[in-house]
Parts: structure tokens; sequence; C-alpha cells
């Protein structure tokens, strides 16, 4: 027999199950902008409609929220403004600013749930390891590239990668490449390394760790490897020596970072046996051989990957003088962003100044927030020596969510510790 108490509880539990159905859609949807950037839309390009789409469940969350935190977004806040007005006022600078503190705001006060953000990456990334293995499948058995990326839809922008998606050899310069570089649904090796390793390093080195994260987190690295990443091969082992070197042999607890356990026999054993492993694969396959020699050797016709994303930054160096090493000289110089290092396209365009505020948010992380976070923020800021996409507005929007998430889990711990 219905009465009022049972029809309002099966009314709570629908949309207790709506609520939790649109927040798994907006995560989903949210750790696809940095790859949706790359693609028109409708009307804009395809990651700035998934933003708008996105935008209203995630502001009615916010605007019934109380007590909102805000703290850790004053730096991004300022920064926000600075690269908005120090070279004359630029409502699409200052907009799309404001659109990313709109989610930073939303993922810290919890309207969009930072947890399922790093399981949709995570489901995300190990896709993208069925998909390279399929590729690798497709390529060495029947000697077929298999594309994953719909080439017809990409923007303008994007039109150097058509080559690499299209064949799986054909660099972005459009010289043949020496090997086979497949990378799933990403537009080329480089990517999917980038994406790939926030949700390892958080899988692998969060606390409580256990044989079905490891497994995870071993298929993950996989993808990176198989992608030839050079860039992605060198952090994925610094994350698997990290791993050895931070949990004891029972239990999987963290323990604290230091020399002391890096001299202990069960890691220096996991360590010989990760640098015979390395040696193997570098002696044996090919193409991991390849794959490491581009980060340091030089091919013909051009430099090691090192010297292409740091060699420009530092001809960009050798041109600001005067004001401009404060201030940097804006936009108004056209440069070829994606081979440029995001700390030398930050210093180029909005100087020093700019540059300090940028990092003011990731040097405040270091200290306010512990474990996996730590090294989260420490592997960023490195790879913004190396890649712009720590500074894109896409891959840092994806980054700094996963940082912000170590704020929230900060704050639960300490709520629960007072409480």
């Amino acid at each position: 027999m219905k009465t009022p108490y049972t029809a309002g509880i099966r009314i709570e539990q629908s949309s207790g199950a709506a609520t939790w159905m649109m927040d798994w859609v907006s995560a989903v949807l949210l750790v696809l902008c940095p790859i949706l950037q790359h693609y028109r839309g409708v009307f804009l390009e395809a990651g700035v409609e998934t933003l708008v789409l996105v935008m209203p469940y995630a502001l009615l969350k916010l605007l019934h929220r109380q007590n909102l935190r805000l703290g850790p977004l004053v730096p991004l806040a300022l920064y926000a403004v600075y690269i908005s007005l120090i070279h004359g006022v630029s409502a699409f600078t200052f907009g799309r600013e404001m659109l990313l503190l709109f989610f930073f705001a939303a993922v810290l006060n919890e309207c969009v749930d930072a947890r399922k953000l790093f399981h949709a990456a995570k489901d995300i990334a190990l896709l993208a390891f069925f998909c390279i293995a399929v590729q690798y499948v497709c390529y060495y058995l029947f000697h077929r590239h298999l594309q994953m990326v719909p080439t017809g839809v990409l923007l303008p922008s994007a039109e150097q990668w058509i080559g690499l998606a299209q064949t799986g050899r054909i660099s972005v310069t459009g010289a043949q490449m020496a090997f086979y570089r497949p990378s799933a649904f990403f537009l080329e090796p480089s990517h999917i390394a980038i994406y790939c390793i926030p949700v390892l390093t958080i899988n692998l080195l969060a606390e409580g760790v256990d044989r079905r994260r490891i497994v995870e987190s071993a298929m993950i690295s996989l993808a990176v490897v198989m992608s030839t990443s050079g860039m992605g091969i060198g952090l994925v082992a610094g994350v698997w020596m990290l791993y050895i070197a931070l949990y004891t042999d029972s239990g999987r607890r963290m323990r604290a970072a230091g020399v002391r356990n890096l001299l202990r026999p069960r890691t220096l054993f996991y360590l010989l046996l990760l640098a015979l492993a390395f040696a193997a694969l570098y002696a044996g396959v090919g193409v991991f051989r390849s794959a490491i020699g581009r980060i340091f050797s030089s091919t013909a016709g051009s430099g090691s990957a090192i010297q292409g994303r740091t060699s420009t930054g530092m001809r960009l160096l050798h041109m600001l003088s005067g004001i401009g090493i404060l201030i940097g000289r804006g936009t108004s110089l056209k440069i070829s962003e994606w081979n440029v290092a995001g700390f030398f396209y930050t210093v180029f365009q909005y100087g020093v100044i700019g540059c300090c505020l940028s990092y003011w948010f990731y040097v405040r992380s270091l200290f306010r927030l512990k474990r996996e976070y730590v090294w989260l923020t420490i592997i960023i800021v490195g790879l913004s020596f190396f890649t712009v996409h720590t500074f894109a507005a896409f891959y840092r929007m994806y980054f700094i969510c996963f940082i912000l998430g170590g704020y929230v889990l900060a704050h639960r711990k300490n709520t629960l510790a007072g409480s």
C-alpha cells in the first residue's frame, strides 16, 4: 500500500540516483575536455562546448553550497586577472580564465566530485591501453595502422597531427619516422603520456594500494611505454621507483621517503629488477631503444626530444629585455606553441611576474598537501620545462583539478579529526 511516507522515499531515492548519474556524466565530460579541445564542435571548439554543457549543473550545486572554500584558488585568481590585463584588456582571456576558475571552485567545494574525476580519467587511460594493444596487433601482424582519431573533424590548429593519426609513422614535421608510434585516440604519444601520468601517480602512490590498483597501474604504464613517448617512459619509471621506495613490505602502507628507505635490501632488489628490465628492453626491443634514443640523441635534420622542447624557449627568452623581462611581450608575436615548454611560454608572454604567479599555486600545494599529491605537483612542475600543456587551458584545468582533489581529501580528513 502506497503512503505519503513510502512515496517520499521513492522520490528521494530517484533524486539520489539522478544526482549520482549527473555527477558521473559531469566527471566523464570534464576529463574528456583535454582530448576534445582539438575537435570542432557545433558552434565552438568541442572542449569549450563541453564545459558550457556541464556548467549549469555545477552552478546549481555551487549556488546551494554554504561556506564556500576559496582560499587555495587565490593564486589562480591573481594569475587569471594578471594575464587578462597586463598587456591590455583581453575579454577572451578573461572569459576563459573565469570559466576555469568556476570549475576549480566547483571541484574544491565538491560540486564536481574529484574522486569521480579521477576514476573517469583512469577508465579512459585503461581504455587507451587496450586501444594501443589492438593497434600493435593490427600493425605488426596485419601490417595495417588502425586509425582511432577522426581526423575529419579536427580543428585547423591540430592539422599537424593528421599524418601521425592516419599512419602512425609521419611526424608533425611531415618526416617519416623510423619506428611505429601509436597513440590510441590521442593525437600523439606525448598527449597520452601527459594524460596518463597524473592518473598513474595517484593510483600507485595513494595510501592503501592493493593488487587491483597495481594491475591497473601496470596497464596504464604499458599504454605510455607502448606509445613510445620518451618523456612518458621516463616519468613511468620515476613513478614506479617512488612506489618501490615509499611502501612497506606488509600492508602496503606508506612510509616516509628518505635515503634510508632507498638503502633497504627490498628496495635495492626491486630497483635492480627495474634496471635489468629496462636494460633488457633497451637491448632487445628496437622500438623501445629508438624511443629512449629520441630523448638524448640527435637524428638527421633534427635535434633530440629535449632540444626540441627547450631550444625554441631559450631563443624566446633571449628576445626579452628591459621591462619585458618583468611583464613579458604578450601574445603579439606568433610563436609555435606546440614546441615551446610551458615555463618559457609563460615567461615570454607574461614575464617573471606572470611566471611567479603561475607557479604560486603549485608551490603552495607542496606545503599543504601530502603523499601522492605532493609527488604529482612535483611532476607537473617538472613537466612545465618540457611541454606547453601544463599551461595550456584544458590540460592546466585537468592537472589542477587533480591537485584540488588533494585539498578536498585533506579537508575531509581534518573535518573528521575535528569532529
